[in-house]
Order: C-alpha cells, then structure tokens, then sequence
C-alpha cells in the first residue's frame, strides 16, 4: 500500500482485477485503497484474460498493469 499510495490519487481511475487469488491482496486492497473512482472485479483464473478485461472497462488514455511488487512513481 505504501508504494500505491505514492501514485494512485493522480490516477482517474483504479481498476483492481483479482483472478481467484487467496493471499489477502484483494481484501487488503477493499479496506485501504481510498479513492474516487476505484472499481474492483473478480475474473477466473488467468493474469492475460483479467488485464483484457480490466482495459476494457478503463475510460483513461493511458493503462498501468501492476502485479504483486511492481512499483510505479507519479508523473
């Protein structure tokens, strides 16, 4: 969270695709991820299907895909 927090209020949007996983990440997200226009979906299995899927709900110009441990800085 603290990496995101760096960067996400600058974004227009936030998608969080989550493919079944079990490890906390998704819940973690649900109570500390604080903005405006966060969207959160639940894909079956498969890391290319979900970020397909998470583009085409993005209304932005520009997409960041991010896994678990990548790291972005604003601007």
């Amino acid at each position: 969270m603290q990496a995101l927090r760096r960067w996400y209020a600058a974004a227009a949007e936030v998608f969080v695709v989550d493919s079944e996983s079990d490890d906390g990440t998704l819940e973690s997200l649900r109570e500390n991820l604080d903005h405006p226009n966060v969207y959160f979906s639940n894909r079956p299995r498969g890391l290319y299907a979900a970020w397909n899927f998470g583009v085409q709900q993005c209304h932005s110009d520009n997409v960041y895909f991010a896994t678990i441990g990548d790291e972005i800085g604003p601007g």
